[in-house]
């Protein structure tokens, strides 16, 4: 619970936070991928709005087509 209505912007940043890791997880589980290196090729993502090579997709999965 939250006391201090200063604390609301932290709060929230930590439970996003908290949710991204939880998505990035079950994602990772439901398709097989690893997680650490989808973390990564989504942050590379974030940071240059660029789409990822194909093989940099397959990289992630832990069964290669």
């Amino acid at each position: 619970m939250i006391i201090d209505r200063d604390d609301i912007p932290e709060e929230f940043e930590s439970f996003w936070a908290l949710e991204k890791q939880n998505a990035l997880e079950e994602l990772s589980n439901e398709e097989n991928l690893n997680q650490e290196k989808l973390n990564k090729l989504i942050s590379t993502f974030s940071f240059t709005e660029k789409q990822p090579l194909s093989d940099e997709v397959i990289e992630t999965m832990k069964d290669k087509p």
